[in-house]
C-alpha cells in the first residue's frame, strides 16, 4: 500500500482527518506512523524471538508509555523469556517512554519535561550491568 492511500486509511480509522489537517505536529506524529520503521514493528510478532534470548536482560518500563505500554509489555517478557537468574523486568510509576517523569506519558509531553532520564532507572541499570 502506497503511503498517500495508508494516510488515508489511517485518518478514515482513527476518525481524525478533521482534526490532522488543523494542527501540522498531528499530521507529522500520523506520517510518522507510516514510515518503513514503524511499519516494520506493527508487523512483527516479538514473541517468536523473546523465547529464543538466552541472556541476562534488563527490561524497563514505565507505567505512562503509551507507545510500549508496561502491564502488556511486561506480562510477554514473563510468560516468554526463558529464566534467567540475572533477567530483571522492572516497571517504573509515573515514568513515560523516554523515562521522565510525566504527567500524561504523551509524546507532545516529552519536550516540555525538564527531565531528561529518571536517575533511578540510570542507578538500576548501573547496580544490574555491575552485577552481571
Amino acid at each position: 500500500m502506497k503511503t498517500e492511500e495508508a494516510y488515508q486509511k489511517l485518518l478514515e480509522n482513527m476518525n481524525i482527518a478533521d482534526k490532522v489537517d488543523a494542527n501540522a505536529a498531528l499530521r507529522k506524529e500520523v506520517l510518522a506512523m507510516l514510515a518503513p520503521a514503524y511499519r516494520y514493528f506493527v508487523r512483527i510478532n516479538p514473541q517468536h524471538f523473546i523465547k529464543d534470548i538466552h541472556i541476562p536482560v534488563f527490561g524497563a518500563f514505565g507505567t505512562l508509555d503509551l507507545q510500549v505500554p508496561s502491564t502488556l509489555n511486561l506480562k510477554g517478557y514473563y510468560d516468554l523469556l526463558p529464566k534467567n537468574t540475572k533477567t530483571v523486568l522492572k516497571e517504573y510509576e509515573g515514568l513515560n517512554h523516554l523515562f521522565q517523569r510525566a504527567k500524561t506519558g504523551k509524546v507532545s509531553e516529552y519536550a516540555q519535561l525538564e527531565e531528561t532520564f529518571h536517575e533511578k532507572v540510570m542507578e538500576d541499570i548501573v547496580r544490574w550491568i555491575k552485577e552481571l
